[in-house]
């Protein structure tokens, strides 16, 4: 975030750890901010106070973003949220959307009428249902190779360090974001570009019927 002309100290310190991080591995620094606070950014949130406050006024393209319930009644809220993200990609190309069987046990699996109440239409997405976790990294990793999909999410119960940072690498060789949906039981280390915590908020009100539930709200908190 950037005011007043002025750089925040704390993306100053993020781009000087990303550059340290990238000679170290000999390779071109990747994931920064662009300098130009007035350029556009590729994937925004669509909440301008929310956009203001990333590096660059949004989410980078090439990167591994991270959604995982506060608590676990927040899985499906966390779910909701990552499918609104998803609407943002507002390209022609398919979503790729995998799954565990360990991940979906707890909340079920996308529901078709309510990703449409969300502006995502089901013939959009491309889905791999799989039985493990190691299998929908798997997926994502060989669809963000692909280059076919606009948007790569995997949802599974937990994903090592290593395990992101392939995704990372994946994410960057492709151009394309992907999103991965984790239980907030099986959190730990993760090379992700960005972290959300997303709870359960009472829905806004709707026009017609104050008591009716209207557009889905949540608490969103970036980690």
């Amino acid at each position: 975030m950037q005011t007043h002309g002025k750089p925040n100290p704390r993306v100053t310190v993020i781009r000087d750890l990303q550059a340290t991080i990238a000679a170290l591995e000999k390779r071109p620094p990747a994931l920064s901010a662009p300098d130009n606070a007035d350029a556009a950014p590729a994937w925004t949130l669509g909440a301008p106070d929310v956009d203001a406050a990333l590096p660059g006024g949004g989410l980078p393209l090439p990167a591994l973003h991270e959604v995982a319930a506060e608590a676990y009644n927040d899985g499906p809220a966390a779910a909701g949220f990552t499918a609104a993200l998803a609407v943002r990609r507002r390209e022609a190309a398919p979503l790729l959307w995998c799954s565990a069987a360990t991940a979906t046990a707890a909340y079920g699996a996308l529901y078709g009428p309510g990703l449409l109440n969300f502006g995502l239409p089901p013939d959009r997405l491309l889905l791999v249902a799989a039985r493990k976790d190691i299998d929908v990294l798997w997926a994502m990793e060989e669809g963000l190779r692909s280059g076919v999909p606009s948007l790569v999410v995997g949802e599974v119960m937990t994903a090592g360090l290593a395990a992101t940072r392939r995704l990372t690498l994946a994410a960057q060789a492709a151009g394309v974001p992907a999103l991965l949906l984790r239980n907030p039981r099986g959190l730990c280390a993760s090379a992700a570009w960005s972290r959300w915590r997303i709870a359960a908020r009472p829905s806004a009100g709707f026009a017609f019927a104050a008591h009716a539930p209207g557009r889905p709200r949540w608490r969103v908190r970036l980690a």
